[in-house]
């Protein structure tokens, strides 16, 4: 995971506990990803061809990591395994 991710994240977990008073969960990292890659793709307009154009064709950087999608709209991406080692997660890949 690059530090631009990681500060990212740091960024994103202070701005959302500060509004909502918890630390994001899953759901809300998500969220707040669908919502950065929509914002992005309809930069140049939204005539649906061109969303989807748009979409397909890059790699975005996401909170969790590097994010594509594939010919059918599906999310690719990195996949991290946890181990749980003293009551805490380690990545393990």
């Amino acid at each position: 995971m690059t530090a631009t991710i990681r500060n990212a994240q740091a960024e994103f977990a202070s701005r959302y506990a500060a509004r909502y008073g918890e630390a994001p969960n899953f759901s809300a990292v998500i969220g707040a990803e669908a919502l950065f890659v929509l914002a992005e793709v309809t930069r140049a307009g939204r005539d649906p061809k061109k969303v989807r154009a748009a979409l397909l064709s890059r790699e975005f950087e996401g909170l969790l990591g590097p994010l594509r999608f594939d010919r059918n709209g599906d999310a690719v991406r990195p996949y991290r395994v946890f181990e749980v080692r003293n009551g805490a997660f380690e990545v393990l890949r």
